[in-house]
């Protein structure tokens, strides 16, 4: 469960922000709130907190200033920023602070919280990846050591194709999974012994891939593969999920088989697209 802190100045706002959002629905669990920066960082000292609800406008210590030193001290902390603004350059600064997301204050009676809360689950999933690789940097030259191995493809990463990958994360509980990594832009691979999974409703622009034979390949040698499919076929075989639920079928031959959302095909026929 994810555990959230709320930083603002404005009493009525933490209330709201508390009171609002369906925080249990998406398992995560307010722990605390602060009026300030200084506060914050206090509660910080002893309290655990995996995500921090930031105002950037607030007295003693405002949020820029408590994101700059929390991140030296708490380099695991997640930060989403709380606005008035909505010009395009002030939420590039925000984001560029270390800040997953932004949340504009005079909007909020018009947003989908459900969405919001997604959204955010999904960035700290995506970082979370990103970190596991750094701490391995080279996994990408081990050897595959799995004979048959899923990679989720994606075009255009808007935040909704965001989301929906967190969903299906999520929908088939492999969130806390630790070998999913993000292979090259918009291309996860994962193992997994079952073949059967669980679609989001909206799984557009995205297609789940099984490939077989592909223990003797290293990450890199898969990335190129996938990179060369996603350029030049991707389009051709994907088929929007209709379904909720979708069985892989396994085939044999080097061509590949869609059914509903999922295409299967031995690791040999990638050749077709080699450069």
């Amino acid at each position: 469960m994810l555990k959230i802190l709320i930083i603002d100045d404005d009493i009525i706002t933490r209330k709201g922000i508390q009171s609002l959002m369906p925080w249990d629905k998406h398992d995560m669990q307010i722990v605390g709130e602060a009026s300030n920066g200084k506060k914050a960082l206090e509660f910080l000292c002893s309290n655990e907190v995996d995500l921090a609800l930031v105002d950037l406008d607030m007295p003693i210590m405002n949020g820029i200033t408590f994101i700059s030193k929390a991140r030296s001290l708490y380099p695991n902390l997640n930060y989403v920023v709380l606005t008035v603004h909505t010009e395009f350059e002030y939420i590039q600064k925000v984001l560029r602070l270390g800040a997953i997301d932004y949340i504009v204050k005079t909007h909020f009676d018009q947003e989908d919280f459900d969405s919001i809360l997604e959204r955010i689950k999904a960035s700290i999933s995506k970082k979370n990846s990103s970190i596991q690789k750094s701490s391995n940097p080279k996994w990408k030259e081990s050897k595959i050591l799995y004979s048959n191995i899923y990679a989720l493809v994606t075009v255009g990463m808007e935040p909704e194709t965001d989301e929906s990958i967190f969903q299906f994360w999520e929908l088939n509980e492999l969130v806390d999974f630790q070998d999913i990594y993000e292979i090259i832009p918009g291309v996860w691979v994962f193992t997994d012994n079952r073949h059967e999974f669980v679609f989001p409703e909206n799984f557009s622009n995205i297609m789940l891939l099984r490939i077989s034979d592909v223990n003797d390949l290293t990450y890199t040698q898969l990335g190129k593969l996938l990179r060369n499919y996603k350029n030049d076929q991707f389009f051709y075989d994907y088929q929007p999920v209709r379904t909720r639920k979708c069985q892989e079928r396994h085939i044999n031959s080097p061509n590949p088989s869609i059914l509903r959302g999922i295409v299967c095909f031995s690791s040999s026929f990638f050749s077709l697209f080699t450069a």
